[in-house]
C-alpha cells in the first residue's frame, strides 16, 4: 500500500510510503495501496519489516500520536528493550494465537479511531511477558496470545495501546538511525531540490498541477540496493476525509537519488483503481498497439527523447493478484537512455515510469521475475 500494524518499523502511514517507493518492489507490489481494503484489514494484522529493507525518516510524523501516547520512564525503558529484541528477529510477521473474529476486527477498527482521536483509552496496559491472564504480548517469540473467548472492547484496547506505545518506540530508534545516516551520507542534492525536481517531472509527464497538494518528503536508505535516496510523495491535503468519504483523489510518488539529483521513478496511485482494475481485461502482449504509440508520445514529446527504438513488453506470470494480470510494461531505448512504462492494459493508463541509464540494471530487475516477453534487452543494447 496496507493500514498495517508495523512492528520493526514506523508509523504506518511511513510504511505506506516506505512501500510505495521502493523501485525493487514494483512488479510485485500491484495490490499496492488500495485504500478501502488497506484501512478495513491491516488494523488486525502486525506485520514485521525485517524483510522489507527501506528505512524511512518521516518529516511529518503523526503529532495527535505524540500527544495521545504517554509512558511513564519504566514503560520508556521496557518497549525499548523490546525493540531491540525485534530488531535481532528475522520473522516477519508477529504471530497470534489465533485469529481475531469478524466482530473483534471490525470492533477493533473503531476501538482504534476513537483511541487516536483521544476520546477513549484502555484501564490497564496489555501485560508483557509469559503465562500471564491473556491477552498478553511475549516479546521473545513475538506472538500476541488472545483468549479462547470474544475478547471485550477493553481488551482490544489494551491491544491498541500496546501497538500504538510499541509504534512510538520503534519512530525513536528508526528516527536516530535514519538521522545517523543522514549525518554519515554526502547528501549533495537537499530536500527542497529534490521536491522541486520531482514536482517538475511528475507535473511534466502526468499534466498535473501540484501546487495544492500536500508533499512528504523521507530520507530514505535501502540496505537491499545499497542505495540512498529521496522519496517524495504528492498527496491531497484532505486525504483522510477522501478516504472515510470515499472519494476520488491522486497521489504522486517519486524517487530522487540523493547524490546526483536524478529522478529514478515517478509513480501514480488513483483511488478508482480497484473498479478500473476490475473492468479491465488481463494483458495481451500480441494487442499492445494502443500502449506503444502512447509511450512513444510520451518519450518524444515529454522527455524530449530522439531516436526511439523499441525492446522489450512483458507481463508479470505466477501471481494471483488482479491488477498484475491487467498490466504491462514497456521498455525503449532513446539515444543512450532506457525507460520503462508500466501501464494498466484496460484503460491504457500508464501508471509509472522508471528512468535506466543502462539496461544493466533493467535487465537483472526484468529477469528476476517470472515474466513472459516479446522483443529482448541484452547488455549491448
Amino acid at each position: 500500500m496496507k493500514n498495517i500494524k508495523n512492528h520493526k518499523s514506523i508509523p504506518i502511514i511511513t510504511v505506506v510510503m516506505l512501500l510505495l517507493i521502493s523501485a525493487i518492489a514494483f512488479p510485485v507490489l500491484a495490490e499496492k495501496f488500495q485504500i478501502n481494503g488497506m484501512v478495513k484489514g491491516a488494523n488486525n494484522v502486525e506485520v514485521r519489516s525485517s524483510i522489507i529493507q527501506d528505512l524511512v525518516l518521516d518529516k511529518k510524523q503523526n503529532e495527535v500520536k505524540e500527544d495521545i501516547i504517554t509512558m511513564t520512564e519504566e514503560e520508556e525503558k521496557a518497549f525499548d528493550e523490546i525493540v531491540l529484541l525485534l530488531e535481532k528477529s528475522t520473522l516477519l510477521t508477529s504471530q497470534q494465537n489465533r485469529e481475531l473474529s469478524e466482530s473483534e476486527s471490525n470492533r477493533m477498527i473503531e476501538l482504534r479511531k476513537k483511541f487516536r482521536a483521544g476520546t477513549i483509552k484502555s484501564k490497564k496496559t496489555l501485560p508483557i511477558g509469559e503465562n500471564f491472564e491473556k491477552p498478553y504480548f511475549n516479546p521473545h517469540n513475538e506472538t500476541y496470545y488472545y483468549p479462547e473467548e470474544e475478547m471485550t472492547d477493553e481488551q482490544l484496547l489494551q491491544i491498541i495501546d500496546f501497538q500504538e506505545k510499541l509504534d512510538k518506540a520503534l519512530a525513536k530508534f528508526w528516527e536516530a538511525y535514519i538521522h545517523n545516516e543522514m549525518g554519515n551520507t554526502d547528501i549533495r542534492i537537499t530536500e527542497e531540490e529534490a521536491i522541486k525536481s520531482a514536482k517538475s517531472t511528475i507535473e511534466r509527464i502526468f499534466d498535473v498541477e501540484l501546487d495544492n497538494m500536500d508533499v512528504k518528503s523521507q530520507f530514505i536508505k535501502d540496505e537491499y540496493k545499497k542505495e540512498k535516496y529521496w522519496g517524495i510523495v504528492f498527496q491531497p491535503k484532505n486525504i483522510d476525509i477522501l478516504m472515510e468519504q470515499g472519494k476520488i483523489f491522486w497521489m504522486y510518488f517519486s524517487k530522487v537519488n540523493v547524490y546526483t539529483g536524478k529522478v529514478e521513478f515517478v509513480d501514480t496511485f488513483y483511488s478508482g483503481q480497484i473498479e478500473e482494475v476490475g473492468v479491465s481485461p488481463e494483458t495481451d502482449l500480441k494487442n499492445i498497439d494502443d500502449h506503444k504509440r502512447i509511450a512513444e508520445e510520451i518519450i518524444k514529446n515529454k522527455l524530449n527523447g530522439k531516436n526511439i527504438e523499441f525492446l522489450k513488453a512483458y507481463i508479470v506470470k505466477g501471481d494471483s493478484r488482479p491488477l498484475l494480470r491487467r498490466k504491462v510494461y514497456l521498455v525503449y531505448k532513446a539515444e543512450n537512455k532506457y525507460v520503462e512504462f508500466e501501464f494498466i492494459y484496460g484503460s491504457k493508463r500508464m501508471m509509472a515510469l522508471f528512468f535506466y541509464d543502462n539496461p544493466i540494471r533493467l535487465k537483472e530487475k526484468i529477469d528476476g521475475i517470472d515474466h513472459e516477453a516479446i522483443g529482448s534487452l541484452s547488455y549491448n543494447n
